[in-house]
């Protein structure tokens, strides 16, 4: 599994989310899993540098913070607060 080193650094050395086999050969249902993998280990990149994620629940988009707290996301949200 790839790791965040302490300078925000991803090590890419992940097999995971390389495959064999080229993009263009690969099936709908493999692209997606990989882009979810990729975007899952984005989120906890951006969450071990404390930056805050948005979500979708339910419709519904929250910021999320690094310790798992859900905060509704609105156009009017104050990023220095």
């Amino acid at each position: 599994m790839s790791e965040v080193t302490s300078h925000g650094e991803l090590n890419l050395q992940d097999s995971s989310i390389q495959t064999e086999k080229g993009f263009f050969y690969l099936t709908p249902d493999e692209i997606e899993q990989k882009a979810q993998i990729a975007v899952e280990k984005a989120v906890k990149r951006m969450h071990a540098l404390g930056i805050a994620t948005i979500i979708s629940v339910d419709g519904k988009m929250y910021w999320q913070d690094p310790n798992g707290r859900l905060e509704p996301y609105s156009i009017e949200f104050d990023a220095t607060k």
